[in-house]
């Protein structure tokens, strides 16, 4: 993980956690994005909760393929593993079907759960502000997704998490701490989409 000692210290983080409750599920099989074809294409619905009690819905894209063997049987959840390690933190049985679709009740069974979802600065808006993005690891408990996110770092993702930025904007926002509310950094428009392939 990289560490910023400097922005620890005056209470300046690259990244949130926020409690959210998932609305809904709906998933694309062998759907094409950005010039790759992926097994499952799974569009989470949340609804996000902020510090002042208000809530917001944002869509989480998490895509994945799956291992298969020399003959194309599905053998494991391969870059699924974000969708297994899902259902597997809310202590559902995700099911895969020998089509390789995912059980209709196994994502039914994830509507209405309480899930935490880590926000990260990953560049630049237009405007000059600082852009945050949804990571597409969701878990049951804000350790466990910080402490996921950490691991994934220390092994280089996801490849756009820019924590250094926060070093010049520091320089600036010292004196001023509270002008940055990483609770609501994230936004309708930041691109949830490209991080499903970068993390």
């Amino acid at each position: 993980m990289k560490e910023l000692p400097a922005l620890y210290s005056i209470g300046f983080l690259p990244y949130f956690i926020q409690k959210a409750i998932i609305k809904g599920v709906q998933v694309l099989y062998s759907n094409e994005v950005f010039g790759i074809i992926w097994n499952v294409d799974a569009s989470i619905l949340l609804e996000i909760y902020r510090k002042n009690g208000s809530t917001y819905e944002y869509q989480l894209n998490i895509r994945g393929t799956f291992k298969k063997d020399h003959s194309g049987k599905i053998i494991g959840w391969g870059s699924c593993f974000k969708i297994q390690k899902l259902f597997q933190s809310m202590k559902i049985n995700g099911t895969v079907n020998s089509d390789g679709t995912i059980s209709q009740s196994s994502l039914d069974a994830l509507v209405n759960r309480e899930v935490f979802a880590l926000s990260y600065l990953s560049g630049t808006k237009e405007d000059g502000s600082n852009r945050y993005q949804m990571w597409d690891i969701l878990s049951d408990s804000s350790d466990s997704v910080d402490e996921d996110f950490q691991n994934s770092n220390d092994k280089g993702y996801p490849r756009n998490y820019k924590p250094e930025m926060l070093y010049e904007e520091n320089k600036v926002q010292a004196t001023n701490p509270g002008s940055v509310d990483f609770d609501d950094g994230i936004t309708d428009d930041s691109d949830d989409d490209i991080g499903s392939l970068l993390c």
